[in-house]
This record gives C-alpha cells, sequence and structure tokens, in this order.
C-alpha cells in the first residue's frame, strides 16, 4: 500500500513552531507532513484520525490473536486471510471518511 500526500501538505519544522494555530487548524482538514532538512520527518494526524487508525490497529491484532487461538482449538475453524482483513480495516476507513471528512 503506497501513501500519496498533496504537495500542500508539507509543512516544514520551522513553519509548524511559528504556526501552530494555523496548523492545528489544517488538522482538522487533512493530515500534515512535517519536513526536517527538506526531507519528510513525521506526520501529524487529527486526534479522530488517530483514534480510528489505533483502533483499527488494535483490532487486526486482536484478529490475529483470536485467529491463533481457533487454530489451536479447532483445526477446522474459518479464518480470514490478510486481504479480507484489509477489505474490513478499507470498509472502516472508508466509513470513517464518509462520517468525518
Amino acid at each position: 500500500m503506497v501513501t500519496t500526500f498533496n504537495i500542500d501538505q508539507f509543512v516544514s519544522i520551522t513553519d509548524v513552531q511559528r504556526k501552530m494555530g494555523e496548523v492545528t487548524v489544517r488538522l482538522k482538514k487533512e493530515d500534515i507532513v512535517v519536513l526536517r532538512n527538506n526531507k519528510p520527518d513525521f506526520v501529524m494526524v487529527n486526534i479522530d484520525v488517530y483514534k480510528m487508525m489505533k483502533e483499527a490497529l488494535d483490532f487486526a491484532e486482536q484478529q490475529d490473536v483470536f485467529q491463533t487461538v481457533q487454530k489451536r482449538k479447532n483445526k477446522k475453524a474459518e479464518i480470514i486471510d490478510s486481504s479480507q482483513m484489509a477489505e474490513k480495516l478499507l470498509r472502516r476507513v472508508e466509513k470513517f471518511n464518509t462520517d468525518y471528512v
């Protein structure tokens, strides 16, 4: 999976420090890629996006544990593969985007 960003989403660390108010307003609409020495250093995301990402990660980890338990418990248990899990996560992201964006 490749993540792409719009050129307008790139902000220098200096601008983040000087214009934090503007940055926080922008974060309500889009993620921001912070540049240090003209190279991407980190991404700032809205708290709602972070919570959704954390929830998706927790879900994936729980799913992995569940699959392991099911494999050990019953060899005939239905196990979803990574592509099915990715589709579920994608649907959650799309739902988030329609609900919050």
